[in-house]
């Protein structure tokens, strides 16, 4: 069982949930809403030559202009898969998604879920962010094959804002089967992974390849829709490189604004 592999391990200040409670509540959350989303306008099935949009075309912004610009829309897509290629283990690549993670951790009803971060987030980091622990929840998977399959039932679920998970492999089926649940719950899907498996084909409508700049992160476009990728640009994160972290983080963990587990 997935329960067994898998379970929520927040800093201090977030959110505590053992996994096989998220398994049911995520399962009874998703029969809840079905009826409401099965109905709804602007969602599109997956065609190898088309591709997955946005829900009507939402999006919510990344909280820099630069990088809005280069979007279609003018922000990250909400109902839909952003794949995010990484230099490492995005420490301060990380840091870029702080805007957009306390945008949607004011969703008093919904949760932002991060789902097997090789890095734990320091709580004083995303409280100075803006970031409402209270709506945070981290969850540990072991496998491929479990991170999917939480990722993919917190999207269906319709109860999360956002869900970041780290997803080395990735293959076209357990794409499409994100891609439909994001569609469908109409959540922000944010997929990260190592540069290394860059090579794989993008699956997602939009991936955007984050690496370390001077003076903050350096962006390339690799897939849009509705454009050609955009070369690499840098965008600022002077306010963020500011935030120096202090008080508590998880138990057990090395301070940090990042840390490992």
């Amino acid at each position: 069982m997935l329960a067994n592999r898998a379970y929520a391990v927040p800093a201090k200040g977030m959110a505590c949930i053992s996994c096989l409670y998220i398994q049911y509540w995520l399962s009874i959350q998703y029969w809840r809403c079905a009826m409401q989303f099965k109905g709804r306008t602007g969602v599109r099935a997956f065609r190898a030559n088309d591709g997955w949009a946005p829900i009507n075309g939402s999006v919510i912004s990344t909280g820099y202009s630069r990088l809005d610009e280069e979007l279609p829309g003018g922000g990250w897509p909400v109902g839909a898969v952003t794949d995010l290629h990484c230099d490492g283990e995005a420490g301060k690549e990380l840091r870029l998604l702080l805007p957009v993670l306390a945008l949607l951790s004011q969703q008093q009803e919904r949760w932002l879920l991060w789902v097997a971060p090789p890095l734990m987030p320091s709580a004083d980091v995303l409280r100075a962010a803006g970031v409402n622990l209270s709506r945070v929840l981290v969850v540990r998977a072991e496998s491929v094959q479990d991170r999917v399959g939480v990722i993919e039932q917190a999207l269906l679920a319709g109860q999360c804002s956002g869900v970041l998970g780290w997803l080395n492999d990735l293959d076209l089926n357990a794409m499409e089967r994100l891609q439909a649940a994001a569609s469908e719950g109409g959540s922000l899907c944010l997929l990260l992974r190592h540069k290394r498996f860059g090579s794989l084909p993008f699956l997602a409508p939009l991936c955007v390849r984050l690496s370390e700049g001077e003076k903050g992160v350096d962006v390339e476009v690799l897939k849009r829709q509705g454009g050609w990728p955009v070369p690499r640009f840098a965008v600022q994160l002077e306010n963020h490189e500011k935030m120096a972290p202090s008080g508590e983080i998880a138990e057990g963990v090395i301070r940090g604004p990042w840390v490992r587990h």
